[in-house]
């Protein structure tokens, strides 16, 4: 009963709203579950001991191109994106999120991702497959 109880309190905790917002959280352990695109990833996290939520992650610190682009151009980017982070995530060592706070969108939440002293956000920028984003307007991907 006390775990349920607590996933309660958490997802509270999570849904409270503006307030809540400018709370960050972590680390957490997380296990990526699907790669939306080169900046948004499904995980399972680890809450408590053997309890875990699953949910989008928008990776802090990063924008990538989107995959739904008009621009065939930013699209192909988009995908190098996607499987970057996924071949990133793939190579283990105990992925965690930090800085974990409510995003913009419902059910997803902004935090920063690593893997021991790697950050996933900086090591997109240094592949060129993403620019630095910390809200605002985004970056173009390719010229008109």
């Amino acid at each position: 009963m006390t775990v349920i109880l607590q996933i309660i309190l958490m997802l509270s905790v999570m849904l409270a709203g503006p307030a809540a917002a400018a709370q960050a959280y972590g680390p957490y352990r997380a296990t990526p579950v699907r790669v939306i695109d080169g900046d948004t990833v499904v995980m399972d996290i680890d809450i408590w001991p053997d309890v875990t939520y699953r949910l989008a992650v928008r990776i802090y610190g990063v924008d990538t191109a989107e995959l739904h682009s008009r621009n065939t151009c930013e699209r192909a980017l988009a995908i190098k994106g996607r499987a970057f982070t996924a071949a990133w995530l793939a190579r283990g060592g105990g992925i965690t999120l930090d800085r974990v706070q409510l995003g913009k969108y419902a059910g997803r939440v902004v935090a920063e991702v690593k893997r021991g002293g790697d950050s996933l956000a900086a090591d997109l920028i240094a592949a060129g497959l993403g620019h630095p984003y910390f809200g605002g307007r985004r970056a173009g991907w390719c010229l008109p």
